[in-house]
């Protein structure tokens, strides 16, 4: 019995540690390029972001619910959280996993004559268009 115990128990440490979120921002990139991999590629990201800045506007900060995303099936494939902030450049922030283990995706207005400032937490995943951050 205890030994049944212990074998569940390795066998649930496990399968934590090899589906946690990312930890690291290296990580976080694998991961985030994976992602957008599987959602249909960097060109139709950036495509469907350029799309929706136009429909949602970008002068305002702006959450978007599901129905807001079912015209965007491969923005909506990247996260939990998705909303758009007006800063310079105007970017969608999309939330991965937990506040505490996770990442941000941000994909950057490329229509904005600014561009994506980066910060040293921030790797940039597709020229002037995706980055992800911790």
């Amino acid at each position: 019995m205890l030994f049944t115990f212990a074998v569940i128990a390795i066998a649930v440490v496990i399968v934590i540690f090899t589906t946690r979120p990312a930890t690291s921002l290296k990580t976080a990139g694998i991961q985030a390029n994976q992602l957008i991999t599987s959602a249909g590629g960097p060109a139709k990201i950036c495509d469907e972001a350029s799309q929706m800045f136009k429909r949602f506007g970008i002068s305002k900060e702006r959450f978007l619910s599901a129905s807001d995303l079912k015209d965007y099936p491969a923005i909506a494939a990247l996260g939990e959280s998705h909303v758009i902030l007006p800063d310079n450049p105007p970017r969608m922030s999309i939330r991965v996993g937990t506040h505490l283990n996770g990442y941000f995706i941000e994909i950057a207005d490329t229509n904005s004559p600014i561009k994506y400032i980066q910060s040293s937490n921030t790797l940039e995943l597709v020229k002037s268009c995706i980055f992800v951050h911790r």
